[in-house]
């Protein structure tokens, strides 16, 4: 469930054209094709069996970050190469639990952390859709620090004075990637590099807000979409530079 690989039309617009809504002909899985620009932009893409991707695409196919909502009521949340789940993202699926890591080909494929459907939390490292090795949460009982598993070289749950929580994975004593709550309630999913963010990140304010995209050195910096909850006419969608919209897409 929530691979792309059979997906019909799993490349994005193929036809090289570039539609909308304003036909008064709403695109839909029973109209399928593109709403935006799904060529070389940002659009929607909505595929005959009821699948439909938000997000970027490069030469038709879906290329950068980009959601993906399956029929069967999966999202994918991440990273796109050629059409194909490349790279850091998250995947929820219809029973309730999730994954947040490395995919290759469409499956999973490298460090994570799968949450399934009872809750339970486990990191590991994962070849082709399956553990190749698991970590458990198991907190040693100090109220902060690591309090469970490996927080300089693995997997480990990191409390912070000020309530801060990071669970994930770490590089010689760095965040490396995983989920970060804040404890003004913001969150953040995502990559780091030496503790700051870095690669393809979900930042979700506690007004529901929310950022998806790329990061670098702790700000915005390639192609993402800053979602307004309250008025989408706020959005702001495109390339960013150093924190701010540089090439606006929307």
């Amino acid at each position: 469930t929530g691979s792309t690989s059979n997906q019909s039309g799993a490349k994005g617009n193929t036809n090289n054209a570039v539609s909308n809504t304003s036909n008064g002909n709403p695109k839909s899985a029973t109209n399928p094709g593109c709403d935006g620009n799904c060529v070389d932009g940002y659009g929607s893409y909505y595929y005959a069996d009821g699948g439909i991707y938000d997000g970027f695409f490069k030469n038709s196919y879906r290329n950068g970050p980009g959601i993906y909502t399956f029929a069967d009521g999966s999202i994918y949340t991440g990273n796109w190469v050629n059409g194909n789940q490349e790279g850091y993202g998250m995947l929820g699926w219809a029973d309730g639990s999730s994954y947040g890591g490395y995919f290759s080909n469409n499956k999973l494929n490298g460090e994570g952390i799968y949450i399934d459907a009872n809750k339970v939390v486990k990191g590991g490292v994962f070849k082709d859709g399956n553990f190749s090795q698991t970590f458990y949460v198991n907190d040693n009982g100090v109220a902060t620090g690591c309090i469970s598993g490996d927080c300089y070289n693995g997997f480990g749950k990191m409390v912070y004075a000020g309530g801060d929580v990071f669970l994930g994975f770490f590089k010689n004593g760095y965040l490396s990637h995983g989920v970060y709550a804040y404890s003004f309630k913001d969150s953040y999913i995502g990559e780091y590099i030496n503790s700051k963010r870095h690669g393809f990140g979900l930042y979700t304010w506690a007004d529901n807000n929310s950022y998806v995209g790329m990061y670098q050195n702790d700000t915005y910096h390639g192609l993402g979409y800053y979602y307004v909850d309250a008025d989408e006419s706020k959005d702001q969608i495109g390339e960013f530079r150093n924190g701010s919209l540089y090439l606006n897409m929307k």
